[in-house]
């Protein structure tokens, strides 16, 4: 008898549509039939298609920022605006609507490049190039986005680095200091006593790369070696021993967006002498899936990224010395 129903309910649905009663949704039709049920539930591909939220911020354009999701909100912070570096800090709940939160977060010459993470219910941002400095390792955090305060300094000043919350821990990720590209990992519990992991992980030295929490394990993935780019995948449960995955099949680069989404690592763009707007993404870390070669908004590098409302949100990025303030978001 069910299937009499649903086959009875696809004929009527071919009727209407084909009488042209109005602007019918035949998916709308066939679930009212069904009695409500979600016989079928159209999604959009996340990755593939994408929706821009505004044209422009109300922020400068900007990239090497930082984009978190905190409190119910996103937040866009610090970054290169061309000749200057930015010390704002920016919220939104929508994407399209942005509330300047402070324009003096940290040092007042700002910073780019920095590592930045939500622990321990608040927003922490570690070093980043700074002007005349170039190299940082303050170490700021904030309750809601307008205060923050200074709890130290890292060990060794850098900027490229990542940052990210595993195991109850706050790590730090390879980058560049003042003598060289490193790839040193490090941990805390409270942000301020730090313990290194490894001082020479497996994987190469690089900046500019992402890491993320994904399968219950840390990932690295991409960056720059300070003279090429690279593709390569790696991860660890513990932050001293890292296992190499199956080679990527896109190409190498620096800058790239990645976010975890519904059990799915997606890379997204970056530069490698060529700025990229393809994304691709992977259930287990090894064999990955293309879902375009060509987003909507331009190629790019250095852009801010998050995962907000169970949506992939991008935002601004650099091309050839011109900087954005375009925010896109994929999702259902």
């Amino acid at each position: 008898m069910k299937r009499i129903a649903v086959l009875f309910a696809a004929m009527s649905v071919t009727v209407l549509v084909s009488i042209g009663c109005g602007n019918i949704n035949p998916l709308n039709v066939l679930n009212n039939l069904l009695g409500g049920t979600n016989f079928i539930t159209p999604t959009l591909p996340i990755g593939d298609t994408w929706v821009q939220a505004t044209v422009g911020t109300p922020y400068p354009g900007r990239a090497g920022h930082r984009m978190l999701t905190y409190n119910n909100k996103m937040w866009v912070m610090t970054g290169s605006l061309g000749a200057t570096y930015s010390n704002d800090v920016w919220s939104s709940s929508t994407g399209s609507n942005w509330t300047l939160e402070t324009d003096s977060a940290f040092t007042t010459a700002g910073r780019l490049h920095s590592g930045a993470a939500v622990f321990h219910s608040a927003m922490w941002v570690i070093g980043g190039n700074i002007p005349g400095t170039s190299y940082s390792n303050d170490v700021w955090y904030s309750l809601n986005g307008s205060s923050w305060t200074k709890v130290g300094t890292f060990s060794l000043p850098r900027y490229g680095h990542t940052l990210l919350v595993y195991n109850s821990k706050l790590w730090l990720i390879g980058g560049e200091t003042a003598s060289s590209v490193t790839n040193d990992v490090w941990y805390s519990s409270d942000g301020t006593n730090w313990s290194c992991a490894t001082n020479s992980a497996a994987f190469s030295k690089r900046l500019f790369h992402y890491a993320v929490v994904f399968l219950n394990k840390m990932w690295v993935i991409n960056g720059y070696t300070g003279s090429g780019y690279l593709n390569d995948v790696w991860y660890s449960t513990d932050g001293a021993e890292w296992t190499q995955a199956s080679a990527a099949p896109f190409s190498a680069r620096h800058t790239s967006s990645t976010l975890v989404l519904n059990e799915r690592l997606y890379v997204m763009g970056g530069f490698n002498g060529s700025y990229l707007n393809d994304v691709y993404y992977t259930t287990n870390g090894n064999n990955w899936t293309t879902m375009t070669m060509s987003t909507p908004f331009t190629a790019r590098s250095a852009r801010g990224c998050t995962v907000f409302k169970d949506k992939l949100w991008v935002s601004g990025g650099n091309i050839a010395g011109s900087h954005y303030n375009d925010v896109w978001s994929s999702g259902d």
